[in-house]
C-alpha cells in the first residue's frame, strides 16, 4: 500500500516538473518569435501602394483585351494557325501506325517537347482503333509576348474495331512558345476544371 503512495507522489512531482518546464520553454519560444518580428523591416508607403496582377486573377475579358494589347492580330492568327496544325498532326490515331504522330508533329513543336513526346506510347483500345479530327475551337487563356496558353475543344470521330463511328470531344490546354520567331507547341495537357473559368 505504501508503494502506491510513493508511486503516486512521484508521478505528481513528475507532472509538476513537466508543467514548469513547458512554461519555461513556451516563454522562450514567444520571446524568440517577438525578437524575429522586431527584426523584420516595416514596408514603406511606396511598397504598400504597388499591387501586381497576374493573368489568372484577371477576368477572361480583361485577359483577352491584354492579349490584343501585347500581340498583334497577325501574331494571334499565326499562333492559332500553328496550334491547329499541331493538333491536326497530334490528335489523329490509327492502330496500324500508333506512333506516326511523332513524325507529323516534329515541325510544330519545340525540341524539348518533342523529346517528351518520344516517351509517349499510344495503343488502341477495344472501342477505338482510329480517331480523326473533325473540328477545333481555340480560346486564349494566358497571354504573353513569348509564351501563351490556349484552350482547345477538339471534336473527333472515333471508329471502333467493328467499323462503327461515334463522335467525341477532347479538351486540351496547349502551351505555345516563341522560338526563333516562330510559335511552337511547348506543352500539352488535358484541360482540368481549374482551366474552365
Amino acid at each position: 500500500m505504501k508503494s502506491y503512495k510513493w508511486l503516486g507522489m512521484i508521478v505528481a512531482v513528475g507532472l509538476i516538473i513537466l508543467f514548469i518546464a513547458s512554461l519555461i520553454t513556451g516563454n522562450k519560444v514567444e520571446d524568440e518569435q517577438a525578437a524575429a518580428k522586431k527584426q523584420q523591416p516595416v514596408p514603406s508607403e511606396a511598397d504598400k501602394s504597388v499591387h501586381e496582377y497576374t493573368a489568372d486573377k484577371l477576368s477572361k475579358e480583361d485577359n483577352r483585351a491584354l492579349i490584343y494589347e501585347t500581340t498583334s492580330d497577325e501574331t494571334q492568327s499565326a499562333i492559332q494557325d500553328n496550334i491547329t496544325k499541331f493538333l491536326d498532326a497530334y490528335v489523329p490515331f490509327n492502330i496500324q501506325e500508333p506512333q506516326s504522330f511523332l513524325e507529323t508533329t516534329k515541325k510544330y513543336t519545340t525540341k524539348e517537347f518533342q523529346e517528351n513526346l518520344q516517351s509517349e506510347y499510344r495503343r488502341g483500345t477495344l472501342s477505338t482503333v482510329r480517331t480523326k479530327v473533325t473540328n477545333i475551337e481555340l480560346y486564349p487563356e494566358q497571354e504573353g509576348r513569348t509564351e501563351q496558353w490556349w484552350s482547345a475543344n477538339i471534336k473527333v470521330e472515333n471508329t471502333d474495331n467493328k467499323g462503327k463511328e461515334s463522335q467525341g470531344l477532347l479538351v486540351y490546354i496547349v502551351k505555345m512558345k516563341l522560338i526563333d520567331g516562330e510559335w511552337k507547341a511547348d506543352d500539352l495537357g488535358v484541360r482540368s476544371r481549374a482551366w474552365n473559368q
